[in-house]
């Protein structure tokens, strides 16, 4: 136990050097840059004027100014002659109602029901499901047949009859981490995460729906920092204007870079966990990739603490003494020196406040550099036990709580941990690293579904039913598929006539899937009753889940090791406003899973023998 007591930050680095794959798989979708779900502030100021939101796409795919006559044309809708596409999942978006969800309305479906199929369809679909046939139970709808000759040609900038142009822009690499990952033995390397990345482009080619055309890929690899402002705007320039693209997936972590396509009307599916306003500013050019919109997640974890937690005994907490007394909450979170998450947590203590009751006592930030956020530990940490906190809710990185509850069990401190599912601290890998004697006091609300075995993740299982081989890049599979699924099937969706506003129609009208899975997220785009504002990334829902100090396992790399996360009722996820009202339960093993070794019955993708179908 004096092992964990004594812990630096020295030694959180050696205990890391192991997961140094998992890291360079976080890097890789800007997860370690990013940290956790909070606002980030733009860097770059958005030229609204020559990015706005509500110009029309004329029938050659042009856009048209504000103010413009066009015949037939309205502000935010498609014009012209291209064939338009409705589709038997449902038709057009949601456009009215919001706010938080009983049922969901439109094309609410569980992923297993089958859809209607209206028009004529190419053999690739399934009528069984109304959905083409790739064993994924997030398979897009079936689509009305077009082929290079009837698909409207040029409808926008990067389109052709034959060809879509999507830039995959990779990051510079830093020659320091690059060194350490080899020397730590982290065999992802370039070249496997692009045979990765294109086998997956070459996946969707092949079998979904792009009306006669095929997405052409042009690598771009990062000019400058990540973080340079300079560099990535003329990276964007260039993706823009000399490459001429449709859409660019991935980004550095400047917004300058996004901001730069938007004025010049590209698509970019490339931003984790930005703030709402960051993409309805921004419609219909930017698409989240990973993790919930920023405000998203502070609702859930408002909502867990408002329904589930105020009011009640403090009864989890390691000392006694706290165990009979009323709750009460104070909050560590992670800041940049810009002030970059404050809007973030403003929302967080406005929402708890004026929407659950719940007044936070302590209010605490540390710094986003480890050096200085070790040496703020004995101050902050005080501050908390001396504010009579019982319940500490931790929205920061994955590194530092190993430095929090080292020092709180120095300081014979021992409150409730609230995990909010931040930046990876609810995964097994990096909960391992942190003091034993306060994580067995862990538990709260985890973004990510309950986990399967390899052989039973999705994006693993995809690629060997279309290669009969595992992905080369066998620790960053899964983030790379990611944005590619976006991007296809908003491609797929969008119909014939392609541009960034058939795009946004097409992914709302994309049927919400995964309703009542456990082991995948609720996947949605647009107005489904679900969030009260139009919704541009993926992911909606989120679960419970607690540190099990004696549960044994392999972590999410394949480490064998003690202490594991347990998934509360096997992991069953909430939407907004389904949380319950009933007192938490964690540490009562009872109904929980630490791992799926095979996917819930209603979970089980369709079979389909191998057949490439474009």
């Amino acid at each position: 136990m004096d092992q964990w007591r004594q812990m630096t930050l020295g030694d959180v680095a050696a205990g890391l050097r192991r997961y140094q794959p998992f890291i360079a798989a976080v890097v890789a979708v800007v997860l370690v840059v990013a940290f956790l779900p909070g606002e980030r502030q733009a860097t770059d100021t958005l030229d609204t004027a020559a990015g706005d939101t509500g110009a029309v796409i004329a029938a050659d795919g042009s856009v048209v100014a504000p103010g413009d006559t066009v015949a037939g044309g309205e502000p935010g809708t498609t014009t012209g002659a291209g064939p338009g596409v409705t589709v038997g999942a449902g038709g057009g978006p949601a456009t009215g109602g919001g706010g938080r969800r009983a049922t969901i309305g439109g094309n609410a479906s569980t992923g297993n029901a089958p859809l209607p199929v209206t028009g004529k369809v190419g053999p690739d679909c399934d009528p069984a499901t109304g959905r083409i046939r790739v064993p994924t139970r997030y398979a897009p709808p079936c689509m009305p047949v077009y082929t290079s000759a009837n698909n409207g040609g040029s409808t926008y900038q990067g389109v052709t009859k034959d060809t879509i142009t999507v830039v995959w822009y990779r990051p510079k690499v830093d020659p320091a981490v690059d060194a350490a990952l080899t020397a730590a033995g982290a065999n992802n390397r370039p070249e496997d995460v692009k045979a990765t990345f294109m086998d997956y482009i070459n996946y969707f080619n092949d079998h979904y729906d792009f009306h006669g055309r095929k997405i052409k890929i042009i690598e771009f690899n990062g000019t400058g920092d990540t973080a340079d402002d300079a560099t990535s705007r003329a990276d964007a320039i260039k993706v823009a204007t000399e490459y001429k693209a449709f859409a660019s997936i991935g980004a550095p972590t400047s917004n300058a870079y996004v901001n730069e396509l938007v004025a010049r009307k590209v698509v970019c599916v490339c931003t984790t966990s930005q703030p709402v306003d960051f993409y309805t500013q921004r419609a219909p050019y930017v698409w989240g990739g990973t993790l919930m919109a920023s405000n998203q997640g502070y609702v859930h974890r408002a909502e867990y603490i408002g329904k589930r937690l105020k009011d009640r005994p403090a009864k989890y907490a390691g000392d006694a003494a706290m165990t009979t007394q009323k709750r009460v909450f104070g909050v560590l979170y992670y800041e940049t020196p810009e002030k970059a998450y404050k809007p973030g947590i403003d929302y967080f203590e406005r929402t708890l406040k004026e929407k659950w009751g719940v007044q936070l006592k302590t209010r605490l930030e540390y710094s986003s550099k480890l050096a200085e956020a070790q040496e703020q530990s004995t101050t902050l940490i005080a501050k908390l036990k001396s504010d009579g906190v019982t319940s500490v809710i931790f929205a920061g990185d994955f590194i530092t709580p190993a430095i929090w509850t080292s020092e709180a069990t120095k300081q014979n401190y021992h409150p409730e941990w609230i995990i909010t599912g931040s930046a990876l601290t609810d995964t097994t890998l990096f909960a391992r690293t942190y003091d034993r004697t306060q994580w067995s006091h862990a538990f709260g609300v985890s973004y990510l579904p309950a986990r399967v075995v390899q052989q039973e993740a999705e994006a693993y299982k995809l690629h060997v039913w279309a290669y009969n081989r595992p992905p080369t890049a066998d620790n960053q599979y899964g983030v790379i598929y990611s944005n590619p699924f976006i991007m296809a099937t908003a491609i797929h969706m969008a119909g014939p006539n392609l541009n960034p506003f058939t795009v946004r129609d097409g992914l709302w009208r994309y049927p919400p899937t995964g309703q009542g899975f456990v082991t995948t997220s609720f996947s949605s785009w647009g107005r489904h009753g679900i969030w009260e504002w139009d919704d541009y990334v993926q992911y909606d829902d989120t679960t419970e889940i607690w540190w099990d100090p004696n549960a044994q396992g392999p972590d999410e790399v394949g480490n064998e090791g003690v202490g594991m996360y347990r998934y509360v009722e096997g992991g069953k996820r909430y939407l907004p406003g389904e949380w319950p009202t009933s007192e938490v339960k964690p540490f009562v093993t009872d109904g929980t899973v630490t791992m799926y070794t095979k996917r819930p019955p209603q979970e089980t993708p369709p079979e389909y023998p191998h057949q490439k179908w474009h």
